[in-house]
């Protein structure tokens, strides 16, 4: 075939095979930390016990279309060197009898996350239909105990 006889053929699938083994050895070679043991540290009677990495700050219910927008102000602790995105499924909102509700978004808007190091204050917003008023409870991946969201009384 004339066209492997041509320098510029052999040099790009040269270049191609290059970055591809790249591609494959980088990913299994890996670095994020899944092999990574982590030990809890052991609870003493003597210490004070560390405040909760999320508070819930506020709550607003604004009434949108055919249901209302529930934006809950959250303040949480990221104490990671990396951002942690407060977004489904990690963030759940849930109502009294278990169904979740969904999240509401705004077109444009990155999904809602913590900056690494610190204290930050990050605004989830969620979607009810109709008029309903339910009990609600947050479920933070990796924190042990939801989170009591009490909607205001409607004007």
């Amino acid at each position: 075939m004339a066209i492997f006889k041509r320098f510029e053929v052999w040099l790009l699938l040269v270049l191609s095979a290059a970055g591809i083994a790249f591609v494959l050895w980088s990913e299994r070679k890996g670095g994020d930390g899944a092999n990574a043991e982590t030990v809890a540290p052991a609870e003493t009677d003597g210490e004070t016990a560390k405040p909760p990495a999320f508070q819930v700050r506020a709550v607003r219910v604004v009434p949108e279309g055919d249901g209302v927008v529930v934006e809950i102000e959250l303040r949480g602790r990221n104490d990671d060197a990396l951002p942690r995105e407060l977004a489904a499924p990690a963030v759940k909102l849930l109502t009294a009898d278990g169904a979740e509700v969904p999240p509401f978004f705004m077109p444009f808007d990155p999904p809602p996350a913590l900056p690494p190091g610190g204290e930050s204050i990050v605004t989830l917003r969620y979607w009810l239909k109709g008029a309903e008023r339910p009990a609600l409870s947050l479920q933070i991946a990796g924190e042990p105990e939801p989170l009591n969201v009490t909607l205001p009384a409607s004007s």
